[in-house]
């Protein structure tokens, strides 16, 4: 038992850590996959009926699937608070806006 601790110990002290890399009045890089995961966070998908409220993704593409995966559209979002009505059968879709997937139903 004392060997596994002392092995799970020196393994965790070994590691690198971007808080124990930075010097002092220095700031850490954040990587580039929790800039993401940040920028996902603010975007918003409202539906109302066929029409498409998406806010906080400019710049972005909306991208619409059919249940089966099949690509029905895409759209560029070019302003903070964007509208579309979308034109499709009545079913499910797969809403994808960066990494913001949503279902909706028409």
């Amino acid at each position: 038992m004392k060997k596994t601790l002392l092995i799970i110990f020196s393994l965790f002290a070994a590691m690198p850590t971007a808080l124990m890399a930075a010097q002092v009045g220095e700031t850490a890089e954040v990587p580039a996959i929790e800039q993401t995961a940040a920028l996902s966070s603010n975007i918003a998908i409202r539906q109302d009926g066929s029409r498409l409220v998406v806010s906080g993704a400019e710049g972005l593409q909306l991208q619409v699937f059919s249940m089966t995966g099949k690509h029905v559209g895409t759209y560029e979002i070019t302003s903070a608070s964007w509208t579309v009505r979308l034109s499709l059968p009545h079913g499910w879709y797969i809403l994808r806006v960066g990494d913001v997937v949503r279902k909706i139903a028409l």
